[in-house]
This record gives structure tokens, C-alpha cells and sequence, in this order.
């Protein structure tokens, strides 16, 4: 079924500024909201109730779903696809305590995302404290996923649902994270590495690796100590039978020789 788009116009119910610049076949939906300094390629489509923020920019071709956000000076490339809810750009997760209480960082980077990249619903990538947070080219990510300030993901990674990516992480190119991993921070994961569904890594691997579990290790360690757990109920089961039968031994040692062999006569 062909995906039904707004015509290719502006809705008289968005607030596009004068200070916008909007490209040729561009189409901004319902109540959508482009602030001074904005760009918006050609052909892109906003459909209703997007923002895009003061001096952000979104490359030619692409796609944003309802109530989809693009804060300040943030940069989307072209023939990208950001599903409904997306929030590219809200600050980074930073703060300092001091004198009894937490004080806020500015974040004062942005985010920046590459061509041909997939964003899922409700998914946030916060932009970076400093520089840049960043997105490269054909990365597709799913929905509910939390990406934190100063990540640099590279090329045609895929990132599966509810996966979180603390902050100044690092996933080289062709990098796949299953779903409700979490990576910690200042993490490196080489090219073409792989984590498994609701692993928790905790820190950087080589390329081509490929790690499971929480604290996340080789694929083959984790298989061996998961088999070894499945086990457990039979070896305790067993280690039970041996202390039974330990206890019975020792007591009949305790109790001296069997009673059938007390007041023997002797012949002459």
C-alpha cells in the first residue's frame, strides 16, 4: 500500500518563520512549527505537529512522522525516516554535585545524523555536551531507544528496540546491539561486533566479536556457564543423596561394630 503524504505545500496551521529557508516539493504538515535559521531540503515531508528548531537543519528527502523533534542547530541528512515521538537533540544527561545538591552542565553541542538513516518511534538522542553526538550513514534504529551525549555510532549498524547507550560510547561501522541491551559509558564496540538481547556491557570489545549476557562475555563462555546453570538443580539434588549417605556412614562408625557380632562365644 502507497504511504498517503500531505500535499506538497504548507499547512496553513504551521508556524514556519520568514527567517526559514524551505526547498522546492517540500510539504509541511499541520501544526508544525519551523523556527528562524531552519532549513528543510526539497521534497521532505513534515507531517503534523513536527518541530524543528532554531538553525537545525533536515537534508532532502526525508520523512518526519507526527510530533517527530528536531532541537537547535541539530543536522539530519538526506533520505532519512524519523518515526512519531523521536526527540533528536534534547540535552545530555550531565550534571555536577557540589555543595549538597546537582548542578547542571550545558550541553552545548548538537546532534548529527547521516543519510539514509532510520529513527524509531520515541526514540531520544541526546545532543553532545561539547561537539557533537553523531549518527552515520544507513543506521537503522528501533523504537524506545536512548542514545547519550557525545555517542558516535558508525555506519549501517543496527540497533534493536529499548537498547540504552550511555553517554561518549563508541560503536564503529556494522556494529548490531539486541534489544534491551545496555552498553556503559566511554564503551567501544569495533567494527562489525555483535550484542546479544538484554546484555549488559560493561566495557569495549574487538572487532567481529560477539558477546551475551550481563556483565556481557564471548558468545561460547556464555553458552557453557548457561549450560552449567541448567545443571545446578540435579547437582544440588545429588550433592543432597551424598551428605545423606556421608551422615549415615559416619554414624554407623560412631555406633562401633554391627550388633550382630557383640557376645560371640568362643570354642574351644
Amino acid at each position: 500500500m502507497k504511504l498517503r503524504l500531505p500535499p506538497l505545500d504548507v499547512h496553513p496551521t504551521a508556524v514556519v518563520s520568514p527567517a526559514a529557508k524551505i526547498g522546492e516539493g517540500a510539504s509541511i504538515g499541520p501544526h508544525c512549527t519551523v523556527e528562524p535559521g531552519a532549513l528543510i531540503g526539497a521534497k521532505t515531508v513534515l507531517m503534523a505537529g513536527c518541530y524543528v528548531g532554531v538553525q537545525a537543519s533536515v537534508g532532502e528527502g526525508c520523512l518526519l512522522y507526527p510530533r517527530a523533534v528536531l532541537s537547535e542547530r541539530c543536522v539530519i541528512g538526506e533520505r532519512c525516516i524519523v518515526h512519531a515521538g523521536a526527540v533528536i537533540g534534547a540535552d545530555g544527561f550531565g550534571f555536577v554535585f557540589s555543595a549538597g545538591r546537582y548542578h547542571k552542565v550545558p550541553q552545548v553541542g548538537k546532534v548529527v545524523v547521516g543519510d539514509d538513516v532510520e529513527i524509531g518511534a520515541n526514540t531520544t538522542i541526546d545532543r553532545a555536551t561539547t561537539d557533537s553526538t553523531r549518527i552515520g550513514d544507513a543506521t537503522k534504529i528501533d523504537n524506545l531507544v536512548q542514545i547519550g551525549h557525545n555517542v558516535v555510532i558508525g555506519r549501517h549498524c543496527i540497533i534493536a528496540a529499548q537498547v540504552g547507550i550511555s553517554g561518549s560510547t563508541e560503536l564503529e561501522d556494522y556494529v548490531t546491539i539486541g534489544g534491551q541491551a545496555g552498553i556503559i559509558d566511554h564503551a567501544r564496540l569495533c567494527k562489525g561486533a555483535q550484542v546479544g538481547a538484554q546484555s549488559g556491557v560493561t566495557k569495549s570489545w574487538p572487532a567481529a566479536a560477539t558477546v551475551f549476557g550481563t556483565p556481557a562475555g564471548p558468545l561460547a563462555l556464555f553458552k557453557r556457564l548457561n549450560a552449567y546453570v541448567l545443571r545446578l538443580p540435579k547437582l544440588f539434588d545429588r550433592t543432597k543423596e551424598l551428605e545423606r549417605r556421608t551422615e549415615e556412614l559416619e554414624g554407623s562408625a560412631e555406633r562401633g561394630p554391627a550388633a550382630g557380632t557383640h557376645g560371640a562365644v568362643e570354642r574351644d
